[in-house]
């Protein structure tokens, strides 16, 4: 799995994030075999990703993802990697653990209130990346998200 396609998935739609890999491309030219394609997924770090409130450089292949937007972790999971923590609906019959989600966790992973982002909750969690893009944050919150983690926020040009 390479960390290298995902990130040029995330550069290039602005709205990704960097994930600790994704599906390998095969090589199409013999549809019997599937070929794995072979980079260095260090090549792709630092990953600079633009947002609404400004640009994140991701300085490495992030362990340690929170999704923190009511659909983030579907991105992060479908990219190859298992979010540390998830956002959702605090008391309230809503589980952001769908039937094509839920195999990706080997346990029920912590969620986190979507309503209200519980800063000190997250920052104890220890994220080396916050993905936000689903999430609604305000400018100062990602400033105290960002004080955190790296953050990927809203897309610039799209309402939240």
């Amino acid at each position: 799995m390479h960390r290298r396609l995902f990130l040029s998935t995330l550069v290039g739609l602005t709205v990704a994030t960097a994930a600790s890999g994704c599906a390998a491309p095969t090589d199409s030219s013999d549809p019997g075999t599937d070929v794995p394609v072979t980079a260095s997924h260090d090549a792709a770090f630092p990953a600079v990703v633009t947002h609404r409130y400004g640009t994140t450089t991701v300085p490495q292949a992030p362990q340690r993802i929170v999704a923190l937007g009511q659909t983030d972790h579907d991105a992060v999971i479908a990219l190859g990697s298992t979010p540390i923590a998830l956002s959702g609906f605090i008391g309230s019959s809503y589980s952001p653990l769908r039937p094509w989600n839920k195999h990706a966790f080997t346990a029920e992973p912590p969620v986190l209130n979507m309503l209200e982002i519980e800063f000190e909750k997250l920052a104890a969690l220890g994220p080396d990346l916050i993905f936000a893009v689903m999430s609604g944050v305000t400018k100062a919150d990602y400033a105290k998200l960002s004080a955190i983690a790296p953050t990927v926020a809203q897309p610039l040009d799209y309402q939240d």
